[in-house]
Order: C-alpha cells, then structure tokens, then sequence
C-alpha cells in the first residue's frame, strides 16, 4: 500500500504506511527478519525519490544488518540493500563508495535475476545515473570522483 501511494505522487504517506507495516512486521514476526527489512527498503527508497537520502540512509543501513542478522540466504536481497545504500552514497557525494556498492549489486543482481528483470535493471540505471552525475562514460571501479 505505501508504495502504492508513492507511486501515485503521494510520498509522505507512501513511507508512513510503510512505517507502520515495518512496526506490525516488528511486532508480530520480532528481529531481524526479512520482511521487515524489505518494508525499510521500501520506505528508504521511496525517501530517495523524495530527495530525503539523510532519512533513508538508516533505514537502508537497518534493512542491511537486519539481511544479514536473519541469514537470509537471498544473496539478491542483500544486494539490491547495498544498491539502496550506493544511492544514499551518491546523494552525499561519496562517489567511489557508492560505485563499489553499485558494482558489486549489479553483479550479484546479475547473478540471481534473468535479463530484463526489474531488479536487474534498477540496478543498471543507477549505475549509469552515477558516472553521469560524475561525468564519467564508462566504469571504472574505484575511480569515480
């Protein structure tokens, strides 16, 4: 519902409800669990499409521990967190650390979803949104200033 309600220009309640759902997931499945961190990514994007990266940047960091606590061995969920937070990296002009993250997302994106997929095509852009906001034409890691 909440991405919803951002997809229909309403951001502010998209990530409220978003909020909420992460507070009942909490409540009724407890932490760290899948869920929940896919609930906070969900809301942490939807802020850094908002602009807001300062506010998703924790959510982002709290969907990564929470991936990594609950041992979920969805190696695509993890990277598809990183990729969130190369964009919070990006947003704050810390270019090389987002681009590591970015790279190594799109690789293990890569490496779990077919061509064409939705995940795998994010992932793609803000990769491409990244060394055009640093000038850049092609990859190089490590390099991106």
């Amino acid at each position: 519902w909440g991405t919803c309600l951002a997809a229909l220009g309403r951001p502010e309640e998209g990530a409220a409800k978003l909020g909420e759902a992460v507070a009942i997931a909490e409540v009724a499945i407890g932490k760290p669990n899948p869920t929940t961190a896919g609930f906070l990514i969900d809301r942490a994007r939807i802020l850094l499409d908002a602009g807001d990266a300062s506010a998703a940047e924790p959510l982002v960091r709290e969907a990564l521990a929470d991936y990594e606590a609950s041992k979920d061995p969805s190696a695509v969920r993890s990277a598809k967190a990183r990729i969130e937070l190369a964009r919070c990296h990006r947003a704050a002009g810390r270019y090389a650390e987002a681009e590591t993250l970015l790279v190594e997302g799109q690789k293990a994106i890569a490496g779990g979803r077919p061509e064409g997929h939705s995940d795998r095509v994010r992932a793609e852009r803000y990769l491409v949104e990244l060394y055009e906001s640093c000038d850049r034409a092609e990859p190089a890691l490590g390099k991106a200033e």
